[in-house]
């Protein structure tokens, strides 16, 4: 039996995570969780998540949506599953409102047909040229200040609304040596 292991970010919403985990739980399936550090509701995750199995470790990481703490997140809980003691085939990120649409049965008997295919899915450089004024222009072409400055009560103040304002009004394109931007999405299907 293949081994799954759910990378989830969460940060609201502590009802709607445990019915994922409980919907999600199997013996051969393992979860690493990370729960907004600006959360207001941590305790209760906390308190909640006790109870499921295979949770192999629960962070605290304070993440701003879309941004790079987002992807820094991801990409440390996918090294300390590398480094687990368990071999996981698949890798699944997924946000704590991400609810299933199969069974667990279905979702493993699709991997195990499927092995070793993997479910990414990266525009080409055409897609986005065209999709960075179409589909996605207000999350790619702006710089959103709550991933550079992670405060959660400067957050809430009128000097930091219009810095946030007056930094989306600065064009992405033209500081694309800083950081090349991409889009994509997440794979869905149904049988």
């Amino acid at each position: 039996m293949l081994k799954h292991v759910f990378l989830i970010q969460a940060h609201k919403m502590s009802n709607l995570l445990i019915r994922i985990l409980k919907r999600l739980e199997a013996k051969n399936h393992y979860f690493i969780i990370n729960i907004d550090k600006k959360s207001n509701s941590k305790d209760d995750f906390y308190r909640k998540i006790e109870n499921i199995h295979n949770v192999i470790k629960v962070t605290s990481f304070s993440i701003a949506h879309g941004g790079l703490t987002q992807i820094t997140t991801t990409l440390y809980q996918m090294q300390f599953c590398m480094h687990y003691p368990i071999e996981f085939d698949y890798y699944h990120s997924i946000s704590g409102q991400d609810y299933p649409m199969v069974s667990n049965q279905k979702f493993d008997a699709i991997f195990e047909r499927e092995i070793p295919n993997n479910y990414i899915q990266i525009d080409s450089s055409e897609e986005l040229t065209v999709w960075r004024k179409t589909k996605y222009p207000k999350r790619l072409n702006h710089y959103y200040l709550h991933d550079v400055i992670q405060n959660k009560l400067l957050h809430r103040t009128k000097m930091f609304s219009i810095l946030s304002h007056i930094a989306m009004l600065i064009p992405r394109d033209k500081f694309t040596f800083l950081y090349p931007i991409w889009g994509g999405k997440k794979l869905v299907f149904i049988e």
